[in-house]
């Protein structure tokens, strides 16, 4: 079997609130070039979960050519259920094939985020507001981190650390977790 150049592109976009990662799979068949963006695939599953009131938390494309696993990983009020998420995966897999945007085969995979998941958008820091969160952030040309109880995520965050209330700009959040005390 004769291979087939192919790769991941990755190229970081300012969306004008947050930094934000593309992920480019592309595949060179002969002199065809075929590319599958992460976004365009995200721009053809959206409108499917929004109707079906269930949240888009992330998407991810890895693997190779014949092997690519394509993760959705979805939210909704009150936390996703099993059946809830294989409903969808049969709604997101019809819709797939349908539309056809991933050259060859692949593995869909649909489940909730997981307890340890990153919060990511303003909206994962309000659903989480009273939680402690580990938060790394820019503070200029340094990065540090700190963890503190989410009290608002609106303009910007607000976290209290040991009695004092902090502000973070969302351009300035580079990660955060919510921490599990056992």
């Amino acid at each position: 079997m004769p291979e087939i150049p192919c790769g991941f592109r990755f190229t970081r976009l300012y969306s004008g609130r947050e930094w934000v990662r593309r992920t480019h799979f592309f595949v060179v068949s002969g002199r065809r070039s075929v590319h599958v963006s992460a976004e365009q695939i995200r721009e053809l599953v959206e409108p499917l979960l929004e109707e079906e009131g269930v949240e888009l938390v992330d998407l991810e494309l890895k693997g190779s050519p014949g092997r690519l696993i394509l993760r959705i990983f979805i939210d909704e009020e009150g936390g996703i259920t099993i059946d809830r998420c294989t409903e969808i995966s049969r709604k997101l897999s019809d819709l797939l094939d349908r539309k056809d945007p991933i050259p060859g085969r692949y593995t869909l995979e649909v489940s909730s985020p997981g307890v340890d998941r990153p919060l990511v958008q303003p909206r994962d820091f309000r659903r989480n507001v009273g939680r402690e969160v580990r938060v790394e952030y820019r503070d200029g040309e340094v990065t540090r981190s700190l963890t503190g109880r989410i009290m608002a995520a609106a303009d910007d965050l607000e976290l209290e650390v040991r009695g004092e209330r902090i502000h973070l700009q969302w351009s300035d959040v580079i990660r955060a977790k919510i921490q599990l005390r056992f």
